[in-house]
């Protein structure tokens, strides 16, 4: 989690469900810090459970939306230059 705080303390591009999962003071966050120092079940901590979970189990054709979606905008910046 260090390292999604480096990257946006430098004003690096970070992905959207890392923002979701990772942004300072997200509840997500605190329960997956928790989390990792407890030992408990990953279940113990429902919002970093269900937040997991919802992206783990999205569907693969979802995920190859966002693929073509990240092509079209990367060609759309680059004809703008």
């Amino acid at each position: 989690m260090d390292g999604a705080d480096d990257a946006l303390l430098a004003g690096k591009y970070i992905h959207r469900v890392a923002r979701k999962l990772f942004a300072p003071g997200a509840i997500v966050r605190q329960e997956l810090e928790v989390w990792l120092e407890s030992g408990a079940p990953l279940n113990s901590f429902s919002h970093a459970h269900e937040a997991l979970l919802e992206y783990a189990l999205c569907g693969l054709a979802e995920r190859a939306v966002e693929g073509v979606h990240a092509v079209i905008k990367r060609f759309g910046m680059a004809s703008r230059s």
